[in-house]
């Protein structure tokens, strides 16, 4: 997981180290944008939906939807972990989860629903779907917006990254029932707080305090002690909560002291925990869409429905799931809802199944109620998988619901989903492809240009792990990341060691009397030219030095080498040599040679 302790960061660019050094770094995103669909079009789309009589219900309303992805400074990020650590890997932020807020830049008294917040579920990779319903008039006011040469809205996401707390040596023992009814007080309406009011209020270290510090504070700084301790509250107790308000931030919202009795907790702030916390951008949520409006007519991100005019005692319910695309060995998915009997008008239980169908992963089922019954009712998600080991049928949990709109995300199917994608730059650089196994389970994928994200499915409570090779396009050459264990992961060269700058320390010992060691150095991936060939010089003195270069090839990691002369004759170059050796050489006093072995 990324380590909060100590962050990088360098004109504008954030990197987070890896817990333990062990691992990837992690680069945070320098801003949202809208996704884009394989055909390049930005996915964006609005639907207005009207019944067939006006009169009649449904009322008509709105659907907002929209793909947003992360944007981030992959080569800049690279460069900043390279500097740090030589051979350094570099991988994307993965969020958990998050909220959108949209917001206008005047006062739009109409527009409530369209700037009411609206949770987020990230399909595991810096990809999220929003999808709000909004009422008709607010869905006009958009639709006017993609056509206006003014857009007066702004839209920020507040968005949740997992990793590990910073560590301080002390102990911290309280009882939980008076520490939460201490936070409580400091809180809102419904227990919730900011992040920056929990750390505030933590960061108190004298007087009547529910809690005993044990350790010595002298050094710590009380602001780092309140940012620590709101990093345990947030994984041991607090939740994530939407804006109380428009324009607000996210807040963390604390349980009722009543769900804990009186006991003691300790908690060791040397030990590692992981939590989550937020990082906040801003984008133009319309920019994308009007460029499309511009370019192919309204019609290319506007849709208007008409609902039918449905028979006394049916009722319509519709389901949409928030899932991943690109799903591989999922034959079918959907829900089954059950309406228990209602009696004595409706003596029988209601089934009925809809299947979900990519890419809007939706569908809708007629249901015929008693007079003035409520619409309640249970559900139950199912999975048709099929894998090396056969064709499976999985199933959810039931899960007890109410309404006529039924919102599914990855949670509610038996299956972890694991998104997996490669950049262009990857892909254009050689064939990739990934091998997934799990139990007697293997299958194996490819990655190309036309399809560069794929979503593999586990059964839920499997240990999966994951393993990728990339074979060069001569297939001279193969490089290969894992065995991992499964986890959402975007590729990209910077995943790769033998890709970016190169550090080579080079070495040598000196025998009695000689002064001087000349090396030429080549990139293997450069042609011999003197403007490609570098001179280090080696003394007694100064008997180590670093070479530094850049590979543009994860095929061509390496360099040759040669003693230098001052002539103009030459030595052979050396076979292509290993970046992440360091070159030894010797220096004789009769005559420079380079030790065997070397």
């Amino acid at each position: 997981m990324p380590d909060f302790q100590a962050p990088i960061q360098e004109k504008g660019v954030v990197v987070l180290m890896p817990y333990a050094a062990s691992g990837a770094y992690t680069l945070l995103p320098q801003a949202l944008d809208i996704a884009r669909r394989q055909d390049g079009a930005g996915d964006f789309h609005l639907g207005i939906v009207r019944p067939e009589n006006p009169m009649l219900p449904p009322s008509p309303y709105g659907m907002l939807d929209f793909c947003l992805q992360a944007v981030f400074a992959m080569q800049d990020g690279l460069a900043i972990v390279r500097a740090k650590q030589p051979g350094a890997v570099l991988e994307q932020a993965v969020f958990r989860g998050g909220f959108v807020q949209i917001s206008p830049m005047g006062e739009l008294k109409e527009a409530s629903q369209l700037c009411a917040p609206v949770r987020i579920n990230f399909q595991g990779l810096g990809l999220a779907r929003f999808f709000s319903r909004l009422d008709l008039e607010s869905a006009l006011l958009v639709k006017g917006m993609l056509t206006a040469d003014s857009v007066p809205l702004r839209a920020t996401a507040h968005l949740e990254l997992w990793g590990v707390a910073p560590r301080l040596p002390l102990q911290v023992r309280f009882d939980p029932a008076q520490f939460l009814r201490f936070l409580l007080i400091k809180a809102g309406q419904g227990g919730g707080i900011s992040r920056a009011e929990l750390a505030a209020a933590l960061a108190v270290t004298s007087g009547d305090l529910p809690w005993r510090v044990e350790g010595k504070m002298d050094g710590v700084d009380p602001t780092l002690f309140g940012d620590c301790m709101a990093d345990h509250v947030r994984a041991r107790f607090a939740s994530f909560g939407l804006a109380p308000q428009t324009g607000g931030g996210p807040i963390l919202v604390l349980p009722a002291a009543e769900q804990f009795g009186s006991g003691t907790f300790l908690w060791d702030l040397a030990e590692p925990a992981a939590t989550a916390r937020t990082v906040t951008l801003t984008f133009d949520p319309l920019a994308s869409a009007r460029a499309l409006v511009a370019a192919h007519g309204i019609e290319a991100v506007v849709s208007t429905d008409t609902v039918r005019r449905l028979q006394t005692g049916f009722v319509s319910l519709s389901v949409a799931a928030n899932l991943p695309a690109q799903r591989q060995g999922i034959l079918s998915l959907g829900v089954t809802v059950k309406v228990p009997p209602k009696l004595p008008f409706r003596p029988q239980q209601i089934n009925r199944t809809v299947e979900l169908q990519g890419p809007s992963d939706s569908g809708f089922m007629l249901l015929q109620l008693a007079p003035a019954e409520k619409l309640a009712y249970s559900y139950k998600t199912f999975v048709i998988l099929q894998d090396s080991a056969g064709t499976h049928r999985l199933e959810g949990e039931d899960t007890a619901h109410e309404g006529d709109k039924l919102d599914l995300d990855t949670d509610d199917f038996p299956l972890t989903f694991i998104p997996v994608e490669a950049s262009d730059r990857l892909l254009a650089a050689g064939a990739l492809t990934c091998t997934q196994r799990y139990d007697a389970v293997q299958n194996t994928f490819s990655l190309t240009p036309s399809q560069p994200r794929l979503t593999l499915a586990v059964p839920r409570g499997s240990s999966a792990t994951l393993e990728f090779e990339v074979r060069s396009a001569d297939r001279a050459h193969v490089l290969k990341l894992g065995p991992m264990p499964a986890r959402p992961i975007h590729l990209d060269l910077s995943s790769f060691r033998e890709y970016g700058p190169q550090t080579l320390d080079i070495r040598c010992t000196f025998d009695a009397g000689a002064r001087l060691l000349a090396v030429d150095l080549l990139p293997e991936s450069s042609p011999e030219s003197p403007e490609n060939i570098s001179v280090v010089a080696l003394t007694p003195e100064s008997p180590q030095r670093q070479w530094k270069w850049f590979a543009p090839s994860p095929f061509a990691p390496g360099y040759h080498y040669r003693i230098h002369k001052a002539d103009a004759s030459a030595n052979p170059w050396s076979n292509v040599r290993s970046p992440f050796e360091p070159l030894l050489l010797e220096a004789a006093a009769a005559s420079q040679t380079v030790g065997a072995g070397a």
